[in-house]
């Protein structure tokens, strides 16, 4: 792979910033970067973290391997996932009372909440969207689903939830749009790239970060820029 197709793949924001500058830093997933991607004849097997603390996805069956070189977001590959596609590995250790989840997504299909990434069976927060009423949000354990308006499917865009100081806030597109204070149940379960342990969603997803804290104010901007910069949103 060339220097400048590495760098169109990573570009740096200013300072030279990539997700792997994050604070607790424990999955990233790059969908645009081939050589993280175990494939065959375009069914994904694996997806490799990028973290370093190798929290790879995995897919043993063919029936439910997404789809990669199908789908491009600012001429980068994405993954597509068909509605009973998935990737998954075990829960990834994560606080309830600081964290920090970042997602470039879209959803398709028009139908229910369409939760696209889980970090564990429902209990924990899931960013999604709602189908039915265009709606964008994320879930709060099994206790609240925090949602708005005005976001159409088909329709890529950037989601990030953290939680510090007793509040989740979800943004889109850098812009913060909902806040909780309710509190998150205990982590269990799996990981979920695709779906959730309830239902899988028809979704295509470009990249994927998590940590185990909230990030400064200044590191989350990097990140706005570095990811909005990449993918063209």
């Amino acid at each position: 792979m060339t220097a400048a197709r590495k760098l169109l793949m990573n570009p740096p924001a200013a300072g030279g910033f990539t997700p792997a500058d994050l604070t607790s830093l424990v999955a990233w997933y790059d969908m645009s970067d081939a050589s993280t991607i175990t494939s065959s004849s375009g069914a994904v097997s694996q997806v490799d973290d990028k973290s370093g603390q190798g929290n790879h996805v995995t897919q043993a069956s063919s029936a439910h391997k997404p789809t990669t070189g199908t789908v491009t977001l600012n001429g980068l590959n994405v993954l597509a996932f068909d509605g009973s596609d998935w990737l998954s590995r075990a829960a990834i250790p994560l606080s309830t009372s600081s964290f920090f989840i970042y997602a470039v997504a879209r959803t398709e299909l028009n139908s229910s909440r369409r939760v696209y990434m889980s970090p564990g069976n429902n209990s924990f927060v899931a960013p999604t969207h709602k189908g039915n009423s265009a709606g964008f949000g994320f879930l709060i354990g099994g206790i609240k689903w925090v949602e708005m308006s005005g976001v159409p499917l088909d329709t890529w865009y950037r989601q990030r939830l953290s939680r510090s100081s007793g509040t989740i806030t979800n943004y889109k597109n850098g812009t913060a749009v909902q806040t909780s204070t309710n509190t998150p149940l205990a982590l269990s379960g799996s990981f979920w790239l695709g779906g959730d342990n309830a239902s899988k969603q028809t979704c295509d997803l470009a990249e994927v970060v998590v940590c185990n804290a909230d990030q400064s104010a200044g590191d989350a901007a990097d990140l706005e820029s570095f990811m909005s910069t990449k993918w063209g949103i």
